[in-house]
């Protein structure tokens, strides 16, 4: 009677064993797969990130040469006075020469309520043909 006694202790063991190793193997399949999740969902949310703190990233072809960019920012002077004065002590419109003879619009500004208003004056996705960016500081 003692053996069978000692048999059915060893069935427990053995299958708490086994369920062990589906548990385990249950948690790598998940890891794996969060892993995999996890990669592509890093890389928009980073790309959120940086939109939303950085500004629009524009490439250097999509950039005007430095020349228009300037005869721009002369033209529509009165805008960028305009985006400074909603709050001096913060907001800062500069032209920047990003890429080698290419120039943009960098806006600096401090709260999102800046920024709402500054997009309201401009009214476009550009600043009269030269993208910008926005720049939260």
């Amino acid at each position: 009677m003692r053996k069978s006694a000692f048999n059915y202790q060893n069935n427990g063991d053995s299958k708490r064993l086994i369920e062990g190793k589906k548990l385990i193997g249950l948690i790598i399949i998940l890891v794996f797969i969060i892993s995999i999740l996890a990669i592509p969902l890093t890389f928009v949310a980073t790309n959120i990130f940086n939109t939303f703190f950085y500004g629009r990233y524009h490439t250097c072809e999509t950039l005007p040469d430095i020349e228009t960019a300037r005869q721009i920012v002369d033209d529509h002077q009165d805008i960028i006075d305009a985006i400074e004065k909603i709050h001096p002590d913060c907001i800062h419109v500069s032209l920047e020469e990003r890429c080698e003879g290419k120039g943009e619009l960098v806006i600096y500004y401090c709260t999102i309520d800046q920024q709402i208003e500054i997009l309201k004056l401009i009214g476009s996705s550009t600043f009269f043909g030269l993208p910008f960016r926005m720049i939260n500081t």
